[in-house]
């Protein structure tokens, strides 16, 4: 069949700035409010007396960055897959996909429930730190891993949501789990006097409230998609190896994004507005994620790489403005997260770094979308891997060279060397012709 027109115009202005904006926006919005949470969650523990209790914090957040974010394969998978069935036009398919990341994420959920103490021992003994510090955590993550079935459910949803371009609804579902997080924690913290604890159970009710938002998205949204669930398809061997294929892949390049995030555990003021930027770019790059994935569900090259260049021009725009509102504007942010003096003292010292990691990261969060999209995770993984061993590599020479900016000099350069990495690749994706992916689709 021979597009008409009309139809022709219609998917051309998809990839168009403002058309891309419009996707962005409420992605970066609503990707804002995550790291938020971990700012409100330290500058609320940074005004408490005792540090055991922003170290906890800190300490057992950084668990759950491996718990949770080791799981977002749920969202990035069920993005690139939900994008590619909606631009083929296969609603049956849309739905399956949706409902086998469900699956997943309510087997995984049960599991982190059901071993949250084996868990949080694992991790304090690889994340060691003072005796106060590790039994606040541990308090935290005993706590907060009762939220993981919600949490991951939230996570699916969210993929889906953002395949079918459903940008508004996954605005409305993030904001209402991380505003509802920031009021739950002042009430338990500063209304209940709790500490630690009153931090964790705000995050518990605060994914289970989103959960309920999520499903009242879902039967919107699932009316409008129309067509049905079908358990033979949705249990379908090919794609359910298919994606755990997917999911695996993108699980080892996790693990190796995280990995190269730990060893800044300690300025946890910075690390937050390095959480915060790249939460904002990110809002580009799940933009790309929906637009290139349709491009290719639709065997649609010329959409594919007008949606590649516009969104990443706009992109490195946002991420140079980033660094240089931190630049400019650090020591106040600094100064309004933490009244510890030597914190504060720290944390200036090495602003600069913080400042230049925006800017650099641009690429790798921009290829990483465009990969997700095409759901090419085997190059996501093999080049997440690659760049982590030279990270490793860079941190032993110039950790001890230079102490903690040899240590961020590491980390700026594993930022590059991701997204260097997969722009070797990316002809992969830029070859993508309408047989290579009806392919694509198909295996």
């Amino acid at each position: 069949m021979t597009a008409t027109p009309a139809a022709t115009e219609s998917a051309n202005a998809e990839t168009r700035p403002a058309a891309i904006w419009r996707l962005a926006w409420p992605v970066i919005l609503s990707n804002a409010t995550v790291p938020l949470v971990g700012l409100v969650d330290t500058a609320i523990m940074g005004h408490l007396p005792d540090p055991a209790f922003i170290g906890g914090v800190a300490l057992g957040g950084l668990i759950f960055s491996y718990v949770y974010w080791g799981f977002g394969f749920l969202r990035m998978a069920t993005t690139g897959l939900a994008a590619q069935a909606s631009g083929g036009g296969d609603v049956d398919e849309l739905r399956a996909v949706l409902a086998r990341a469900l699956l997943i994420a309510a087997l995984a959920g049960l599991i982190c429930v059901g071993g949250g103490r084996w868990l949080a021992d694992l991790a304090l003994w690889l994340l060691s730190g003072t005796a106060a510090v590790e039994e606040q955590a541990r308090l935290y993550f005993t706590i907060r891993v009762l939220a993981a079935p919600a949490a991951l459910a939230n996570t699916a949803v969210l993929g889906w949501l953002f395949g079918i371009r459903a940008m508004g609804g996954a605005l409305i579902q993030q904001l209402t789990v991380n505003a509802a997080n920031i009021l739950f924690n002042l009430l338990f913290v500063f209304g209940l006097g709790l500490d630690v604890d009153g931090v964790a159970w705000a995050s518990v009710a605060a994914q289970y409230l989103g959960l309920a938002v999520s499903i009242l998205l879902l039967r919107h949204h699932l009316r409008r998609v129309g067509g049905g669930f079908d358990r033979s398809r949705i249990l379908a061997a090919k794609p359910l190896a298919r994606l755990f294929k997917i999911n695996l892949d993108i699980f080892i390049r996790t693990l190796a994004v995280i990995s190269g995030t730990v060893v800044l555990a300690a300025n946890a003021v910075l690390l937050n507005l390095q959480t915060l930027a790249a939460h904002g770019l990110d809002g580009f790059a799940h933009a790309t994620e929906s637009l290139v994935g349709r491009a290719i569900g639709a065997r649609a090259p010329a959409r594919l790489a007008a949606a590649v260049r516009n969104s990443s021009v706009m992109a490195l725009a946002l991420g140079a403005a980033i660094g240089l509102t931190y630049f400019v504007a650090g020591g106040w942010i600094i100064a309004a997260l933490t009244t510890i003096d030597a914190v504060r003292a720290s944390a200036l010292i090495y602003l600069p770094w913080a400042a230049a990691a925006p800017v650099i990261s641009v690429a790798a969060f921009q290829l990483d979308g465009i990969f997700i999209g095409a759901t090419r995770s085997r190059e996501m993984r093999d080049t997440m891997v690659l760049s982590l061993f030279a990270f490793w590599a860079a941190l032993q020479v110039a950790g001890d060279l230079a102490g903690t900016h040899g240590l961020w000099f590491a980390y700026v350069l594993f930022l590059g060397l991701r997204g260097a990495a997969l722009a070797l690749y990316y002809p992969r994706v830029r070859a993508l012709k309408a047989g290579e992916a009806a392919a694509t689709r198909a295996t």
